[in-house]
């Protein structure tokens, strides 16, 4: 389907495209990620609700080597619980797979470490149901694709745990992409994050939040506000990402607590490079387009990255 008209005329709302004397860009701490790293060492997490769950959306087409890599790794990270892979093809049954369907049949090999949840239909936004074994406070929410340092994955759990009971919105992303202003219309969608841009998206394609986020997200499913968006993502097979920043500023967060990037450099072990859907014609325009829509519709923008740690 095509994109909805969206006109400069329509005034989308973004209001504070002006600098915010309050933004804290992480990128300005020397050594960041050591800094994360000695302020929140990671340690063995005992508690299963203080561990995450990993989802990943998958489909019959990727690679059910990398799966099993992805699989065979994480499970060794020291306060992994499960691994839930999300299965968006309707069209091939996950039994037939090579390693994924003789693995998830063979119940002496880490079932109750390994999920797959079949859906009815190919949509971005399976990646944020709060299926029911999902037993963490955790959620970490990956793509088939990426492989990260466990140590990395571990200082953001920590993070996390550490300031939830005072931030129980808690939600940390490996990666922003900035939304440059000029008045009141974002007229960018930028990679990699530009210094005096105050509005971002965080990632969700490698992003740890809690499960609190979660369940607030699923809620506002069902709330008639948002089905107009819920649906262009479905339809369009974009922006869900973007949809669930403005939807956390909005309903979740309430702009108190801000979005925590890491805008430190993801240093993946291994990477499938060129399969993404950023990889599609004209993905930064699209992507550019959601934020006026969303905003319009919506009346809210993306939440300021910022260190609130």
């Amino acid at each position: 389907p095509s994109l909805p008209e969206w006109r400069a005329d329509k005034q989308p709302y973004v209001t504070t495209c002006k600098r915010n004397e309050t933004f804290y860009d992480l990128r300005r701490v020397a050594g960041v990620y050591s800094y994360i790293l000695t302020t929140y060492p990671p340690r063995t997490i005992r508690e299963t609700k203080n561990q995450y769950t990993i989802i990943i959306p998958t489909i019959g087409s990727h690679s059910d080597e990398h799966r099993k890599k992805l699989f065979e790794h994480y499970r060794k990270c020291r306060n992994f619980h499960k691994m839930i892979y999300i299965w968006n093809d309707v069209e091939v049954d996950f039994t037939t797979t090579e390693w994924l369907g003789k693995v998830y049949q063979d119940s002496s090999y880490h079932k109750d470490q390994l999920l797959v949840k079949r859906m009815n239909r190919n949509d971005l936004l399976n990646r944020f149901i709060v299926f029911p074994e999902i037993e963490t406070n955790f959620i970490f929410n990956l793509d088939d694709d990426l492989i990260l340092p466990c140590d990395q994955v571990e200082a953001v759990l920590e993070i996390c745990v550490q300031n939830h009971k005072a931030n129980p919105s808690i939600h940390v992303s490996f990666e922003a992409r900035s939304l440059p202003c000029q008045g009141t219309q974002v007229i960018g969608y930028s990679w990699p994050h530009l210094e005096n841009d105050i509005h971002h998206i965080g990632l969700t394609n490698c992003a740890m939040y809690s499960r609190f986020v979660a369940e607030q997200f699923a809620l506002a499913r069902n709330e008639d506000t948002y089905q107009e968006l819920f649906q262009f993502v479905t339809e369009n097979m974009n922006c869900e990402d973007i949809l669930f920043n403005i939807i956390y500023a909005l309903r979740i967060a309430k702009d108190e607590h801000p979005l925590v990037t890491l805008k430190v450099g993801i240093t993946p072990l291994w990477r499938k490079n060129g399969a993404g859907l950023s990889s599609r014609g004209d993905h930064y325009g699209k992507r550019r387009h959601c934020v006026n829509y969303f905003t319009t519709v919506l009346k809210h923008v993306p939440p300021a990255m910022n260190r609130s740690v």
